[in-house]
């Protein structure tokens, strides 16, 4: 998470990187961006290339990354894009800036890259695990938590450097998407769990799996977090302990204001999964889903944004300057200049 912006938060990267799409007919090669006239856009991408995240490092800096081990960056607040090579053809799944030069990215197979130079260049550490990343959170420039597949969770205390592995009981069949560190103790995540496959598994209650989780002490215990919902919770975004949002299927959108003990259902109107929210400065909330879908929640009104994407929007982030990114399928990439309200 970007500290000096929002809270954005990562994306439905698990299931999306195995959802399957409908094929939509492309001419050759699709771009990163379609820019105004005149401005430069970088790539071409191939039609399987996929952004599965996207995150400012300050004002200015953006960086997308997604599969084949794609990293792009802008250093214009998101209209021009550059490739940045490293050294995985794996997917990115998740990035999370601590301020406008330290960074991290997490992705398949335990992939961990970090950045001390705005994301110009990247360098991997060492997670001691195979299992897959989907999204990491840091405080600061030395606490982090990424968490993944089957109730993984990664802690480190000293940047990444080292490394420290648990799973989140009893959630060791779920995908966790999300995780927010809200200080040195509170910690919030959201994952999904098969029900079916808890039906399945006698040492397995019901009562005790739930979408969201909070840990009181940094992320070493985790308390489940009741919500008047059945659908799964793809993203998460807290300004503090007591406050927060949470998304998932079927446009489900709901609110706390007393750290998760009760909640308010908001309605979004969207029949489609939401992957992706970020809060920005000013106390809107943006919406990223599937089916293009861009929203937009302010003074308690969720207003559907019209526009030109035909694929599934996996994550988007804002700047202090009204300016941001939404990512997708296809390479695509969707750009903003006033807030939100309109996107090309």
């Amino acid at each position: 998470m970007n500290r000096g912006f929002q809270r954005r938060s990562p994306r439905n990267t698990g299931l999306l990187f195995f959802m399957t799409v409908a094929v939509v007919a492309l001419f050759g090669a699709v771009h990163l961006a379609w820019g105004e006239a005149g401005d430069a856009v970088s790539g071409p991408m191939a039609y399987r290339d996929r952004l599965y995240d996207v995150a400012y490092a300050d004002a200015n800096v953006a960086v997308a990354i997604g599969y084949p081990g794609k990293i792009f960056r802008s250093e214009d607040g998101g209209t021009t894009w550059s490739e940045v090579a490293v050294d995985t053809a794996e997917p990115l799944f998740s990035i999370d800036f601590v301020d406008g030069n330290t960074g991290w990215i997490v992705g398949r197979s335990g992939l961990i890259f970090r950045t001390d130079d705005g994301g110009k260049t990247w360098t991997k550490q060492i997670s001691n695990t195979d299992g897959h990343l989907f999204a990491v959170d840091f405080l600061n420039k030395e606490k982090g938590i990424a968490v993944g597949n089957f109730g993984l969770i990664l802690r480190t205390a000293d940047g990444g450097v080292t490394w420290t592995e648990s799973s989140l009981e009893p959630m060791i069949s779920a995908s966790m998407y999300d995780v927010q560190i809200i200080d040195e103790n509170i910690v919030y995540l959201a994952g999904e769990y098969p029900t079916w496959e808890a039906q399945l598994e006698e040492d397995v209650e019901a009562s005790t799996l739930s979408s969201i989780f909070k840990s009181p002490d940094g992320g070493e215990t985790w308390e489940r977090v009741k919500i008047p919902s059945e659908n799964h919770m793809f993203a998460l975004s807290f300004s503090d302990e007591m406050t927060g949002y949470i998304a998932g299927t079927k446009g489900v959108l709901m609110e706390t204001k007393d750290g998760g003990e009760t909640w308010t259902s908001i309605d979004t109107e969207i029949p489609y999964h939401i992957n992706d929210i970020f809060r920005s400065d000013d106390g809107s909330l943006m919406m990223a889903g599937n089916a293009g879908v861009l929203a937009r929640l302010f003074d308690e009104k969720v207003t559907r944004i019209p526009n030109d994407a035909f694929y599934w929007l996996t994550a988007v982030a804002m700047n202090n300057a009204g300016r941001g990114v939404a990512v997708g399928n296809h390479g695509l990439i969707m750009i903003t200049q006033d807030g939100g309200k309109t996107w090309r």
